[in-house]
């Protein structure tokens, strides 16, 4: 809650409001608008907008039972808080401050949709900067992510110097993939700040996005000696240092940051992230579980808690106990992610009708000839990582990471089905990407670009660059789908926190590949199987290679040594010798695989067999096939 009342608002006509209600700066940052008052008016309560105004005593009568609301509140009793601001409001329906009081406890609570509404008001009511940064918490939480960009952008624009206004904008603008924007604004906030440990924490943040690594940590270490009580810059520090892999230097110092503040949760499962635990570390998962003891935990921690729990108890081999676990973590996760199923598989309907051979060989005057590119692809888990980390081992290829350069700007209208672009800008945008990886690599022959969801883009990519080369990665469809239940992604992924909506994601992909396997030619198309990669590691990256167009590199089969940092989940997997103990990783969990079991092949859900059903295209019954061509080429 807010540690002091504000002052009171005044409370003009329609007309003074209109004019009043100020610029909003959309998420492109492009536009500009005025949205009037007229356009809120519509969820003004009734009593808001008509006449007569409101009498001083009724206005008196508000703000003592809004006084009333902030006794209750900071005594802990939100029902009588929130009871006591509906008072308020009875009396004043105008009460900005009523409004805002109201909006900003139901956002605590949970209560998101009234929230959103009392928010609003608020912001039409006096156009105030914490109102609006309140309004953006509310919007960000439903995932409406562009409506809380605008919300954050009015409140920085009203109060400049509104630090958390800047940090929470740029913490969603990373979520959105504009990390060059999202570093300006950790900037800005760090030099509204004194110089000092938070201050540096904030460059630390912006020096990551930058992918500047030796930079966060000397910003980190400054932080740290400046004040040793900060259990965030521990954590940040830990996490930096992991991500380069120097996992001894990392879990020291995470354990300091639990020492200082034993409810961090990220440190918690940042440390249970970077190592594979044996008997000798039953502590660490007993003090986990004192921590989920806690009934003062927020959400974010308790969701890291159980994430780190389930990591130790599937290591000690204790599969139930973690399943419980990572049920729990998705549980709280997914509470407010909703997966839209029909809205995806007609997206997939979409890029299929449009992107035929027939389309293709029509569409010679949007190709940027370029070979540059080579598009490593599909779900989350599936062992893009571990590709990339072999690939760029090789001298003429260059590690990009993941990018979100055709994510983001498939976003505009048509683009991602090609049904709004005309040749020139055809070009453009190839050739922009094309910068993008020479600025990444510039002396590399080929240059990687591992955005799993960039499998929805492929016909785009293909159509502008179609010399561009590109694998996908399968693996087990249930080993695949448990790996990204388990998995506690920095970044909203819609369906991952549900087995049911994982299932039916898996199916919609697998649809998906079917048809690029079709589509796209064997000379720029390959598929590698995890499984077969893990089995015959040197056979499978000589063909990855040869597919590369480029000369042997014996470099390719020590992926551990790769000196890259790793900023995927699989930060620990990556810095290890391969190792085979993930396949048929599903068998451990049978007995609450839930929805996921009808992924299995018939074999498998009959007797348990140890065939692999590797091919997504079995998803549509649920039984392998056999694929309609290698997994790479001869």
């Amino acid at each position: 809650m807010r540690s002091t009342p504000r002052t009171a608002t005044g409370h003009g006509t329609a007309a003074g409001l209109e004019d009043r209600f100020g610029p909003l700066t959309e998420v492109s940052g492009l536009r500009r608008q005025i949205e009037t008052f007229r356009t809120i008016a519509p969820a003004l309560p009734r009593s808001a907008a008509v006449e007569p105004p409101i009498t001083p005593q009724r206005q008196k009568a508000a703000e003592r039972h809004r006084q009333r609301g902030w006794r209750a509140a900071n005594r802990g009793k939100p029902a009588a808080a929130i009871a006591a601001f509906r008072d308020a409001l009875r009396f004043d329906p105008r009460n900005a401050e009523a409004h805002q009081d109201l909006g900003f406890l139901l956002l605590e609570l949970g209560h998101l949709d009234e929230a959103v509404e009392h928010l609003r008001l608020a912001t039409v009511l006096h156009d105030d900067a914490l109102a609006w940064h309140n309004l953006g918490v509310a919007l960000r939480r439903q995932h409406r992510d562009h409506e809380a960009v605008a919300a954050y952008r009015r409140a920085i624009e009203l109060d400049p110097g509104l630090v958390v206004a800047h940090t929470d904008l740029a913490a969603l603008l990373e979520e959105l993939d504009e990390e060059a924007a999202a570093a300006e604004l950790l900037r800005r906030a760090a030099a509204l700040l004194p110089t000092g440990a938070e201050a540096l924490l904030l460059l630390a943040r912006a020096l990551l996005l930058d992918s500047d690594f030796a930079g966060a940590e000397i910003r980190l270490r400054e932080a740290m000696a400046l004040d040793p009580a900060n259990d965030e810059v521990f954590s940040q520090l830990g996490d930096v240092l992991a991500r380069q892999g120097r996992f001894d230097e990392a879990l020291p110092v995470l354990d300091r940051a639990l020492t200082v503040n034993p409810r961090n949760g990220s440190a918690y499962f940042a440390a249970a992230e970077i190592k594979k635990h044996r008997e000798p570390d039953r502590p660490r998962l007993a003090r986990v579980l004192a921590a989920l003891a806690d009934p003062g935990l927020s959400a974010d921690s308790r969701v890291s808690l159980h994430f780190a729990a389930g990591k130790i108890c599937d290591d000690l081999g204790e599969y139930e106990r973690a399943m419980h676990h990572f049920d729990a973590a998705n549980r709280i996760k997914g509470r407010d992610t909703r997966f839209d199923a029909d809205s995806f598989a007609a997206e997939v309907d979409r890029l299929i009708a449009r992107f035929t051979k027939e389309f293709f060989a029509a569409g010679h005057a949007f190709a940027v000839p370029d070979e540059t590119p080579l598009l490593i692809v599909g779900l989350p888990r599936s062992g893009t990582t571990l590709v990339e980390q072999i690939l760029s081992r090789h001298p003429g290829i260059g590690g990009g990471g993941e990018q979100s350069f055709w994510i983001k700007h498939s976003r505009t209208p048509g683009l991602a089905a090609a049904t709004h672009l005309a040749p020139p800008a055809a070009q453009a945008l190839a050739r922009d990407y094309l910068a993008l990886l020479h600025g990444l690599a510039p002396q590399a022959m080929r240059v990687t670009d591992k955005l799993p969801f960039n499998v929805l883009c492929l016909g785009l990519i293909h159509l502008l660059l179609p010399k561009a080369r590109i694998i996908q990665c399968r693996r087990h469809p249930v080993d695949t789908c448990l790996s990204i239940y388990f998995t506690h992604f920095r970044k909203v992924v819609a369906f991952a926190n549900d087995k049911g909506a994982l299932a039916l994601a898996y199916r919609q992909y697998g649809r998906l590949m079917d048809h690029w396997r079709a589509v796209l030619p064997e000379e720029r198309f390959i598929e590698i199987a995890y499984e077969d990669l893990i089995r015959d590691r040197e056979a499978v990256t000589r063909k990855m290679i040869a597919f590369a167009g480029l000369e042997w590199s014996d470099a390719c089969l020590s992926p551990e040594h790769n000196p890259r940092p790793v900023l995927t989940a699989s930060l620990w997997q990556a810095r290890q010798p391969v190792y085979a103990s993930s396949i048929a990783r599903w068998r451990h969990y049978r007995p609450w695989l839930g929805e996921l079991a009808a992924l299995l092949s018939a074999a498998e859900r009959a007797s348990g067999d140890d065939q692999d059903a590797t091919d997504p295209r079995a998803l549509a019954s649920g039984d392998r096939t056999e694929p309609r061509r290698s997994a790479a080429p001869k």
